[in-house]
């Protein structure tokens, strides 16, 4: 059941990854203007398609982590570039939010060893929701900062925005750590 869940969330990728690139061909007006009308069609069709790709996305990394075949990576990075990464994703995919997004990281050249692709996503997830449920137009911030937890080292990311938030019970499972 994982494999036929794999295999069949890889070949659905493709395709939607084809629909992404021709909505951004289309929005750059690369091949003539849209008129306003078009431009709300086409900018529906690539919010779509990227909701379905994260989906598709979530769906293989739990069929890898029901193999057993999640592995993970770790390397030493700057973590703002990391959280500039994050935020110019969700801008790109939510461009009325790109406004909206805010990032800091104290101390300026905090450094981390981690999976940074997973990072990226467990942050892209929070960061894509805050976009989804907070009004337009209100601040969405995303920090990350040095902390301690007894002689360990951590760095703690933290959202906030104005949406309907997480309910108490949900908050231990967003915490992680590596």
């Amino acid at each position: 059941k994982t494999r036929f869940i794999a295999n069949i969330s890889h070949e659905l990728k493709t395709p939607l990854t084809s629909s992404i690139s021709a909505s951004d061909l289309l929005l750059s007006e690369m091949f003539g203007n849209l008129n306003p009308k078009q431009r709300d069609y086409v900018n529906n069709i690539r919010q779509s398609s990227s909701h379905l790709l994260e989906l598709i996305n979530d769906i293989l990394a739990t069929a890898k982590i029901d193999e057993g075949r999640s592995n993970l990576y770790f390397e030493e990075f700057a973590v703002d570039e990391a959280l500039d990464e994050v935020v110019k994703t969700i801008a790109g995919s939510c461009p009325e939010r790109a406004d909206d997004l805010r990032a800091s990281c104290e101390p300026e050249g905090l450094s981390l060893s981690a999976d940074r692709v997973v990072l990226k996503q467990v942050l892209y997830n929070l960061l894509s929701n805050a976009a989804k449920f907070s009004e337009a137009g209100s601040e969405i911030r995303i920090e990350a900062r040095e902390g301690a937890r007894g002689d360990r080292r951590v760095v703690e990311f933290s959202i906030a925005d104005c949406g309907i938030g997480l309910a108490a019970c949900a908050l231990e499972r967003v915490v992680f750590s590596f």
